[in-house]
């Protein structure tokens, strides 16, 4: 099957709706302590994505999945206050949003010549169909990177061997004492060199 990629910003309509619904999906159960409801979530996060960093894959108009390719100076999240404290409380919400920029604001590379994957995502009844693979791919040919990086859980295998099959190497394994209570196992490091194409 052919997709389109395209950079979110360029699209007009319900497509970020949907990249929101696709990350809470996905990642949801990252929250599920701080509450379930899925909904607001989707909202919340669908008002603090910056969607000139991020590429979807589209079949026809539906949006298929994402990557989020984030900078040394911007991350792919700007959390919307407004949105959180609508949603979960003025206090609540902006404890909620104080905790998550401590944990995905702050640039994760230094330098201009390197990126971080935020987060790639595949809506469900397209997994195992390449649309990962075609994301990866797209970024890597059409970003200027020396270098692109992304963490993993190390439980998540399927997902390291997909990054391994696209030339990610693992460069350090952090020991994470609540990622392991929680049964999701350490934080893998892995980076694609462009001097390795």
């Amino acid at each position: 099957m052919k997709y389109e990629i395209k950079r979110l910003s360029n699209l007009k309509g319900e497509y970020t709706t949907q990249v929101s619904k696709i990350f809470i999906d996905s990642f949801g159960h990252m929250f599920k302590d701080f509450t379930e409801d899925t909904k607001a979530l989707q909202e919340c996060f669908e008002k603090s994505l910056i969607t000139s960093m991020i590429y979807v894959a589209l079949d026809n108009d539906k949006v298929v999945g994402f990557i989020a390719v984030s900078t040394n100076k911007s991350r792919v999240l700007n959390f919307n206050t407004k949105a959180f404290a609508k949603h979960f409380g003025r206090i609540r919400g902006n404890i909620f949003c104080a905790q998550l920029n401590m944990i995905m604001g702050k640039p994760a590379v230094k330098n201009d010549n390197e990126c971080y994957i935020d987060f790639v995502a595949v809506d469900k009844e397209y997994r195992n169909k390449g649309v990962a693979i075609i994301l990866f791919n797209y970024v890597h040919e059409n970003e200027t990177y020396d270098e692109y990086n992304l963490d993993v859980l190390s439980k998540n295998e399927n997902a390291i061997k997909l990054y391994e099959k696209l030339g990610y190497e693992v460069v350090k394994v952090k020991k994470n004492l609540i990622t392991n209570l929680n049964g999701l196992g350490d934080m893998v490091i892995m980076k694609y060199s462009t001097n390795n194409k």
